[in-house]
């Protein structure tokens, strides 16, 4: 019984980690959303700051379902 009690919250602990893709849109949704607070919602700014131009920033904004508005209250 000691080892099912074991292989059981082995298996609840994988349950909870996430994936690597999960783990790098979070990470990426947070710092565009710091970048964009940081560089007062000036994209262009937040932009260079990412090393990435405006289109792309957009466009991972969209991908990450980030509104502009939300960079105000991070």
């Amino acid at each position: 019984r000691g080892e099912e009690a074991g292989v059981s919250l082995r298996r609840r602990r994988v349950e909870r980690l996430q994936t690597l893709a999960e783990q790098l849109r979070n990470l990426e949704r947070k710092l565009i959303l710091q970048a964009l607070a940081q560089n007062h919602r000036n994209f262009g700014k937040t932009a260079a700051a990412l090393g990435i131009c405006r289109k792309n920033l957009w466009e991972k904004m969209k991908k990450l379902d980030i509104q502009a508005e939300q960079a105000i209250k991070q």
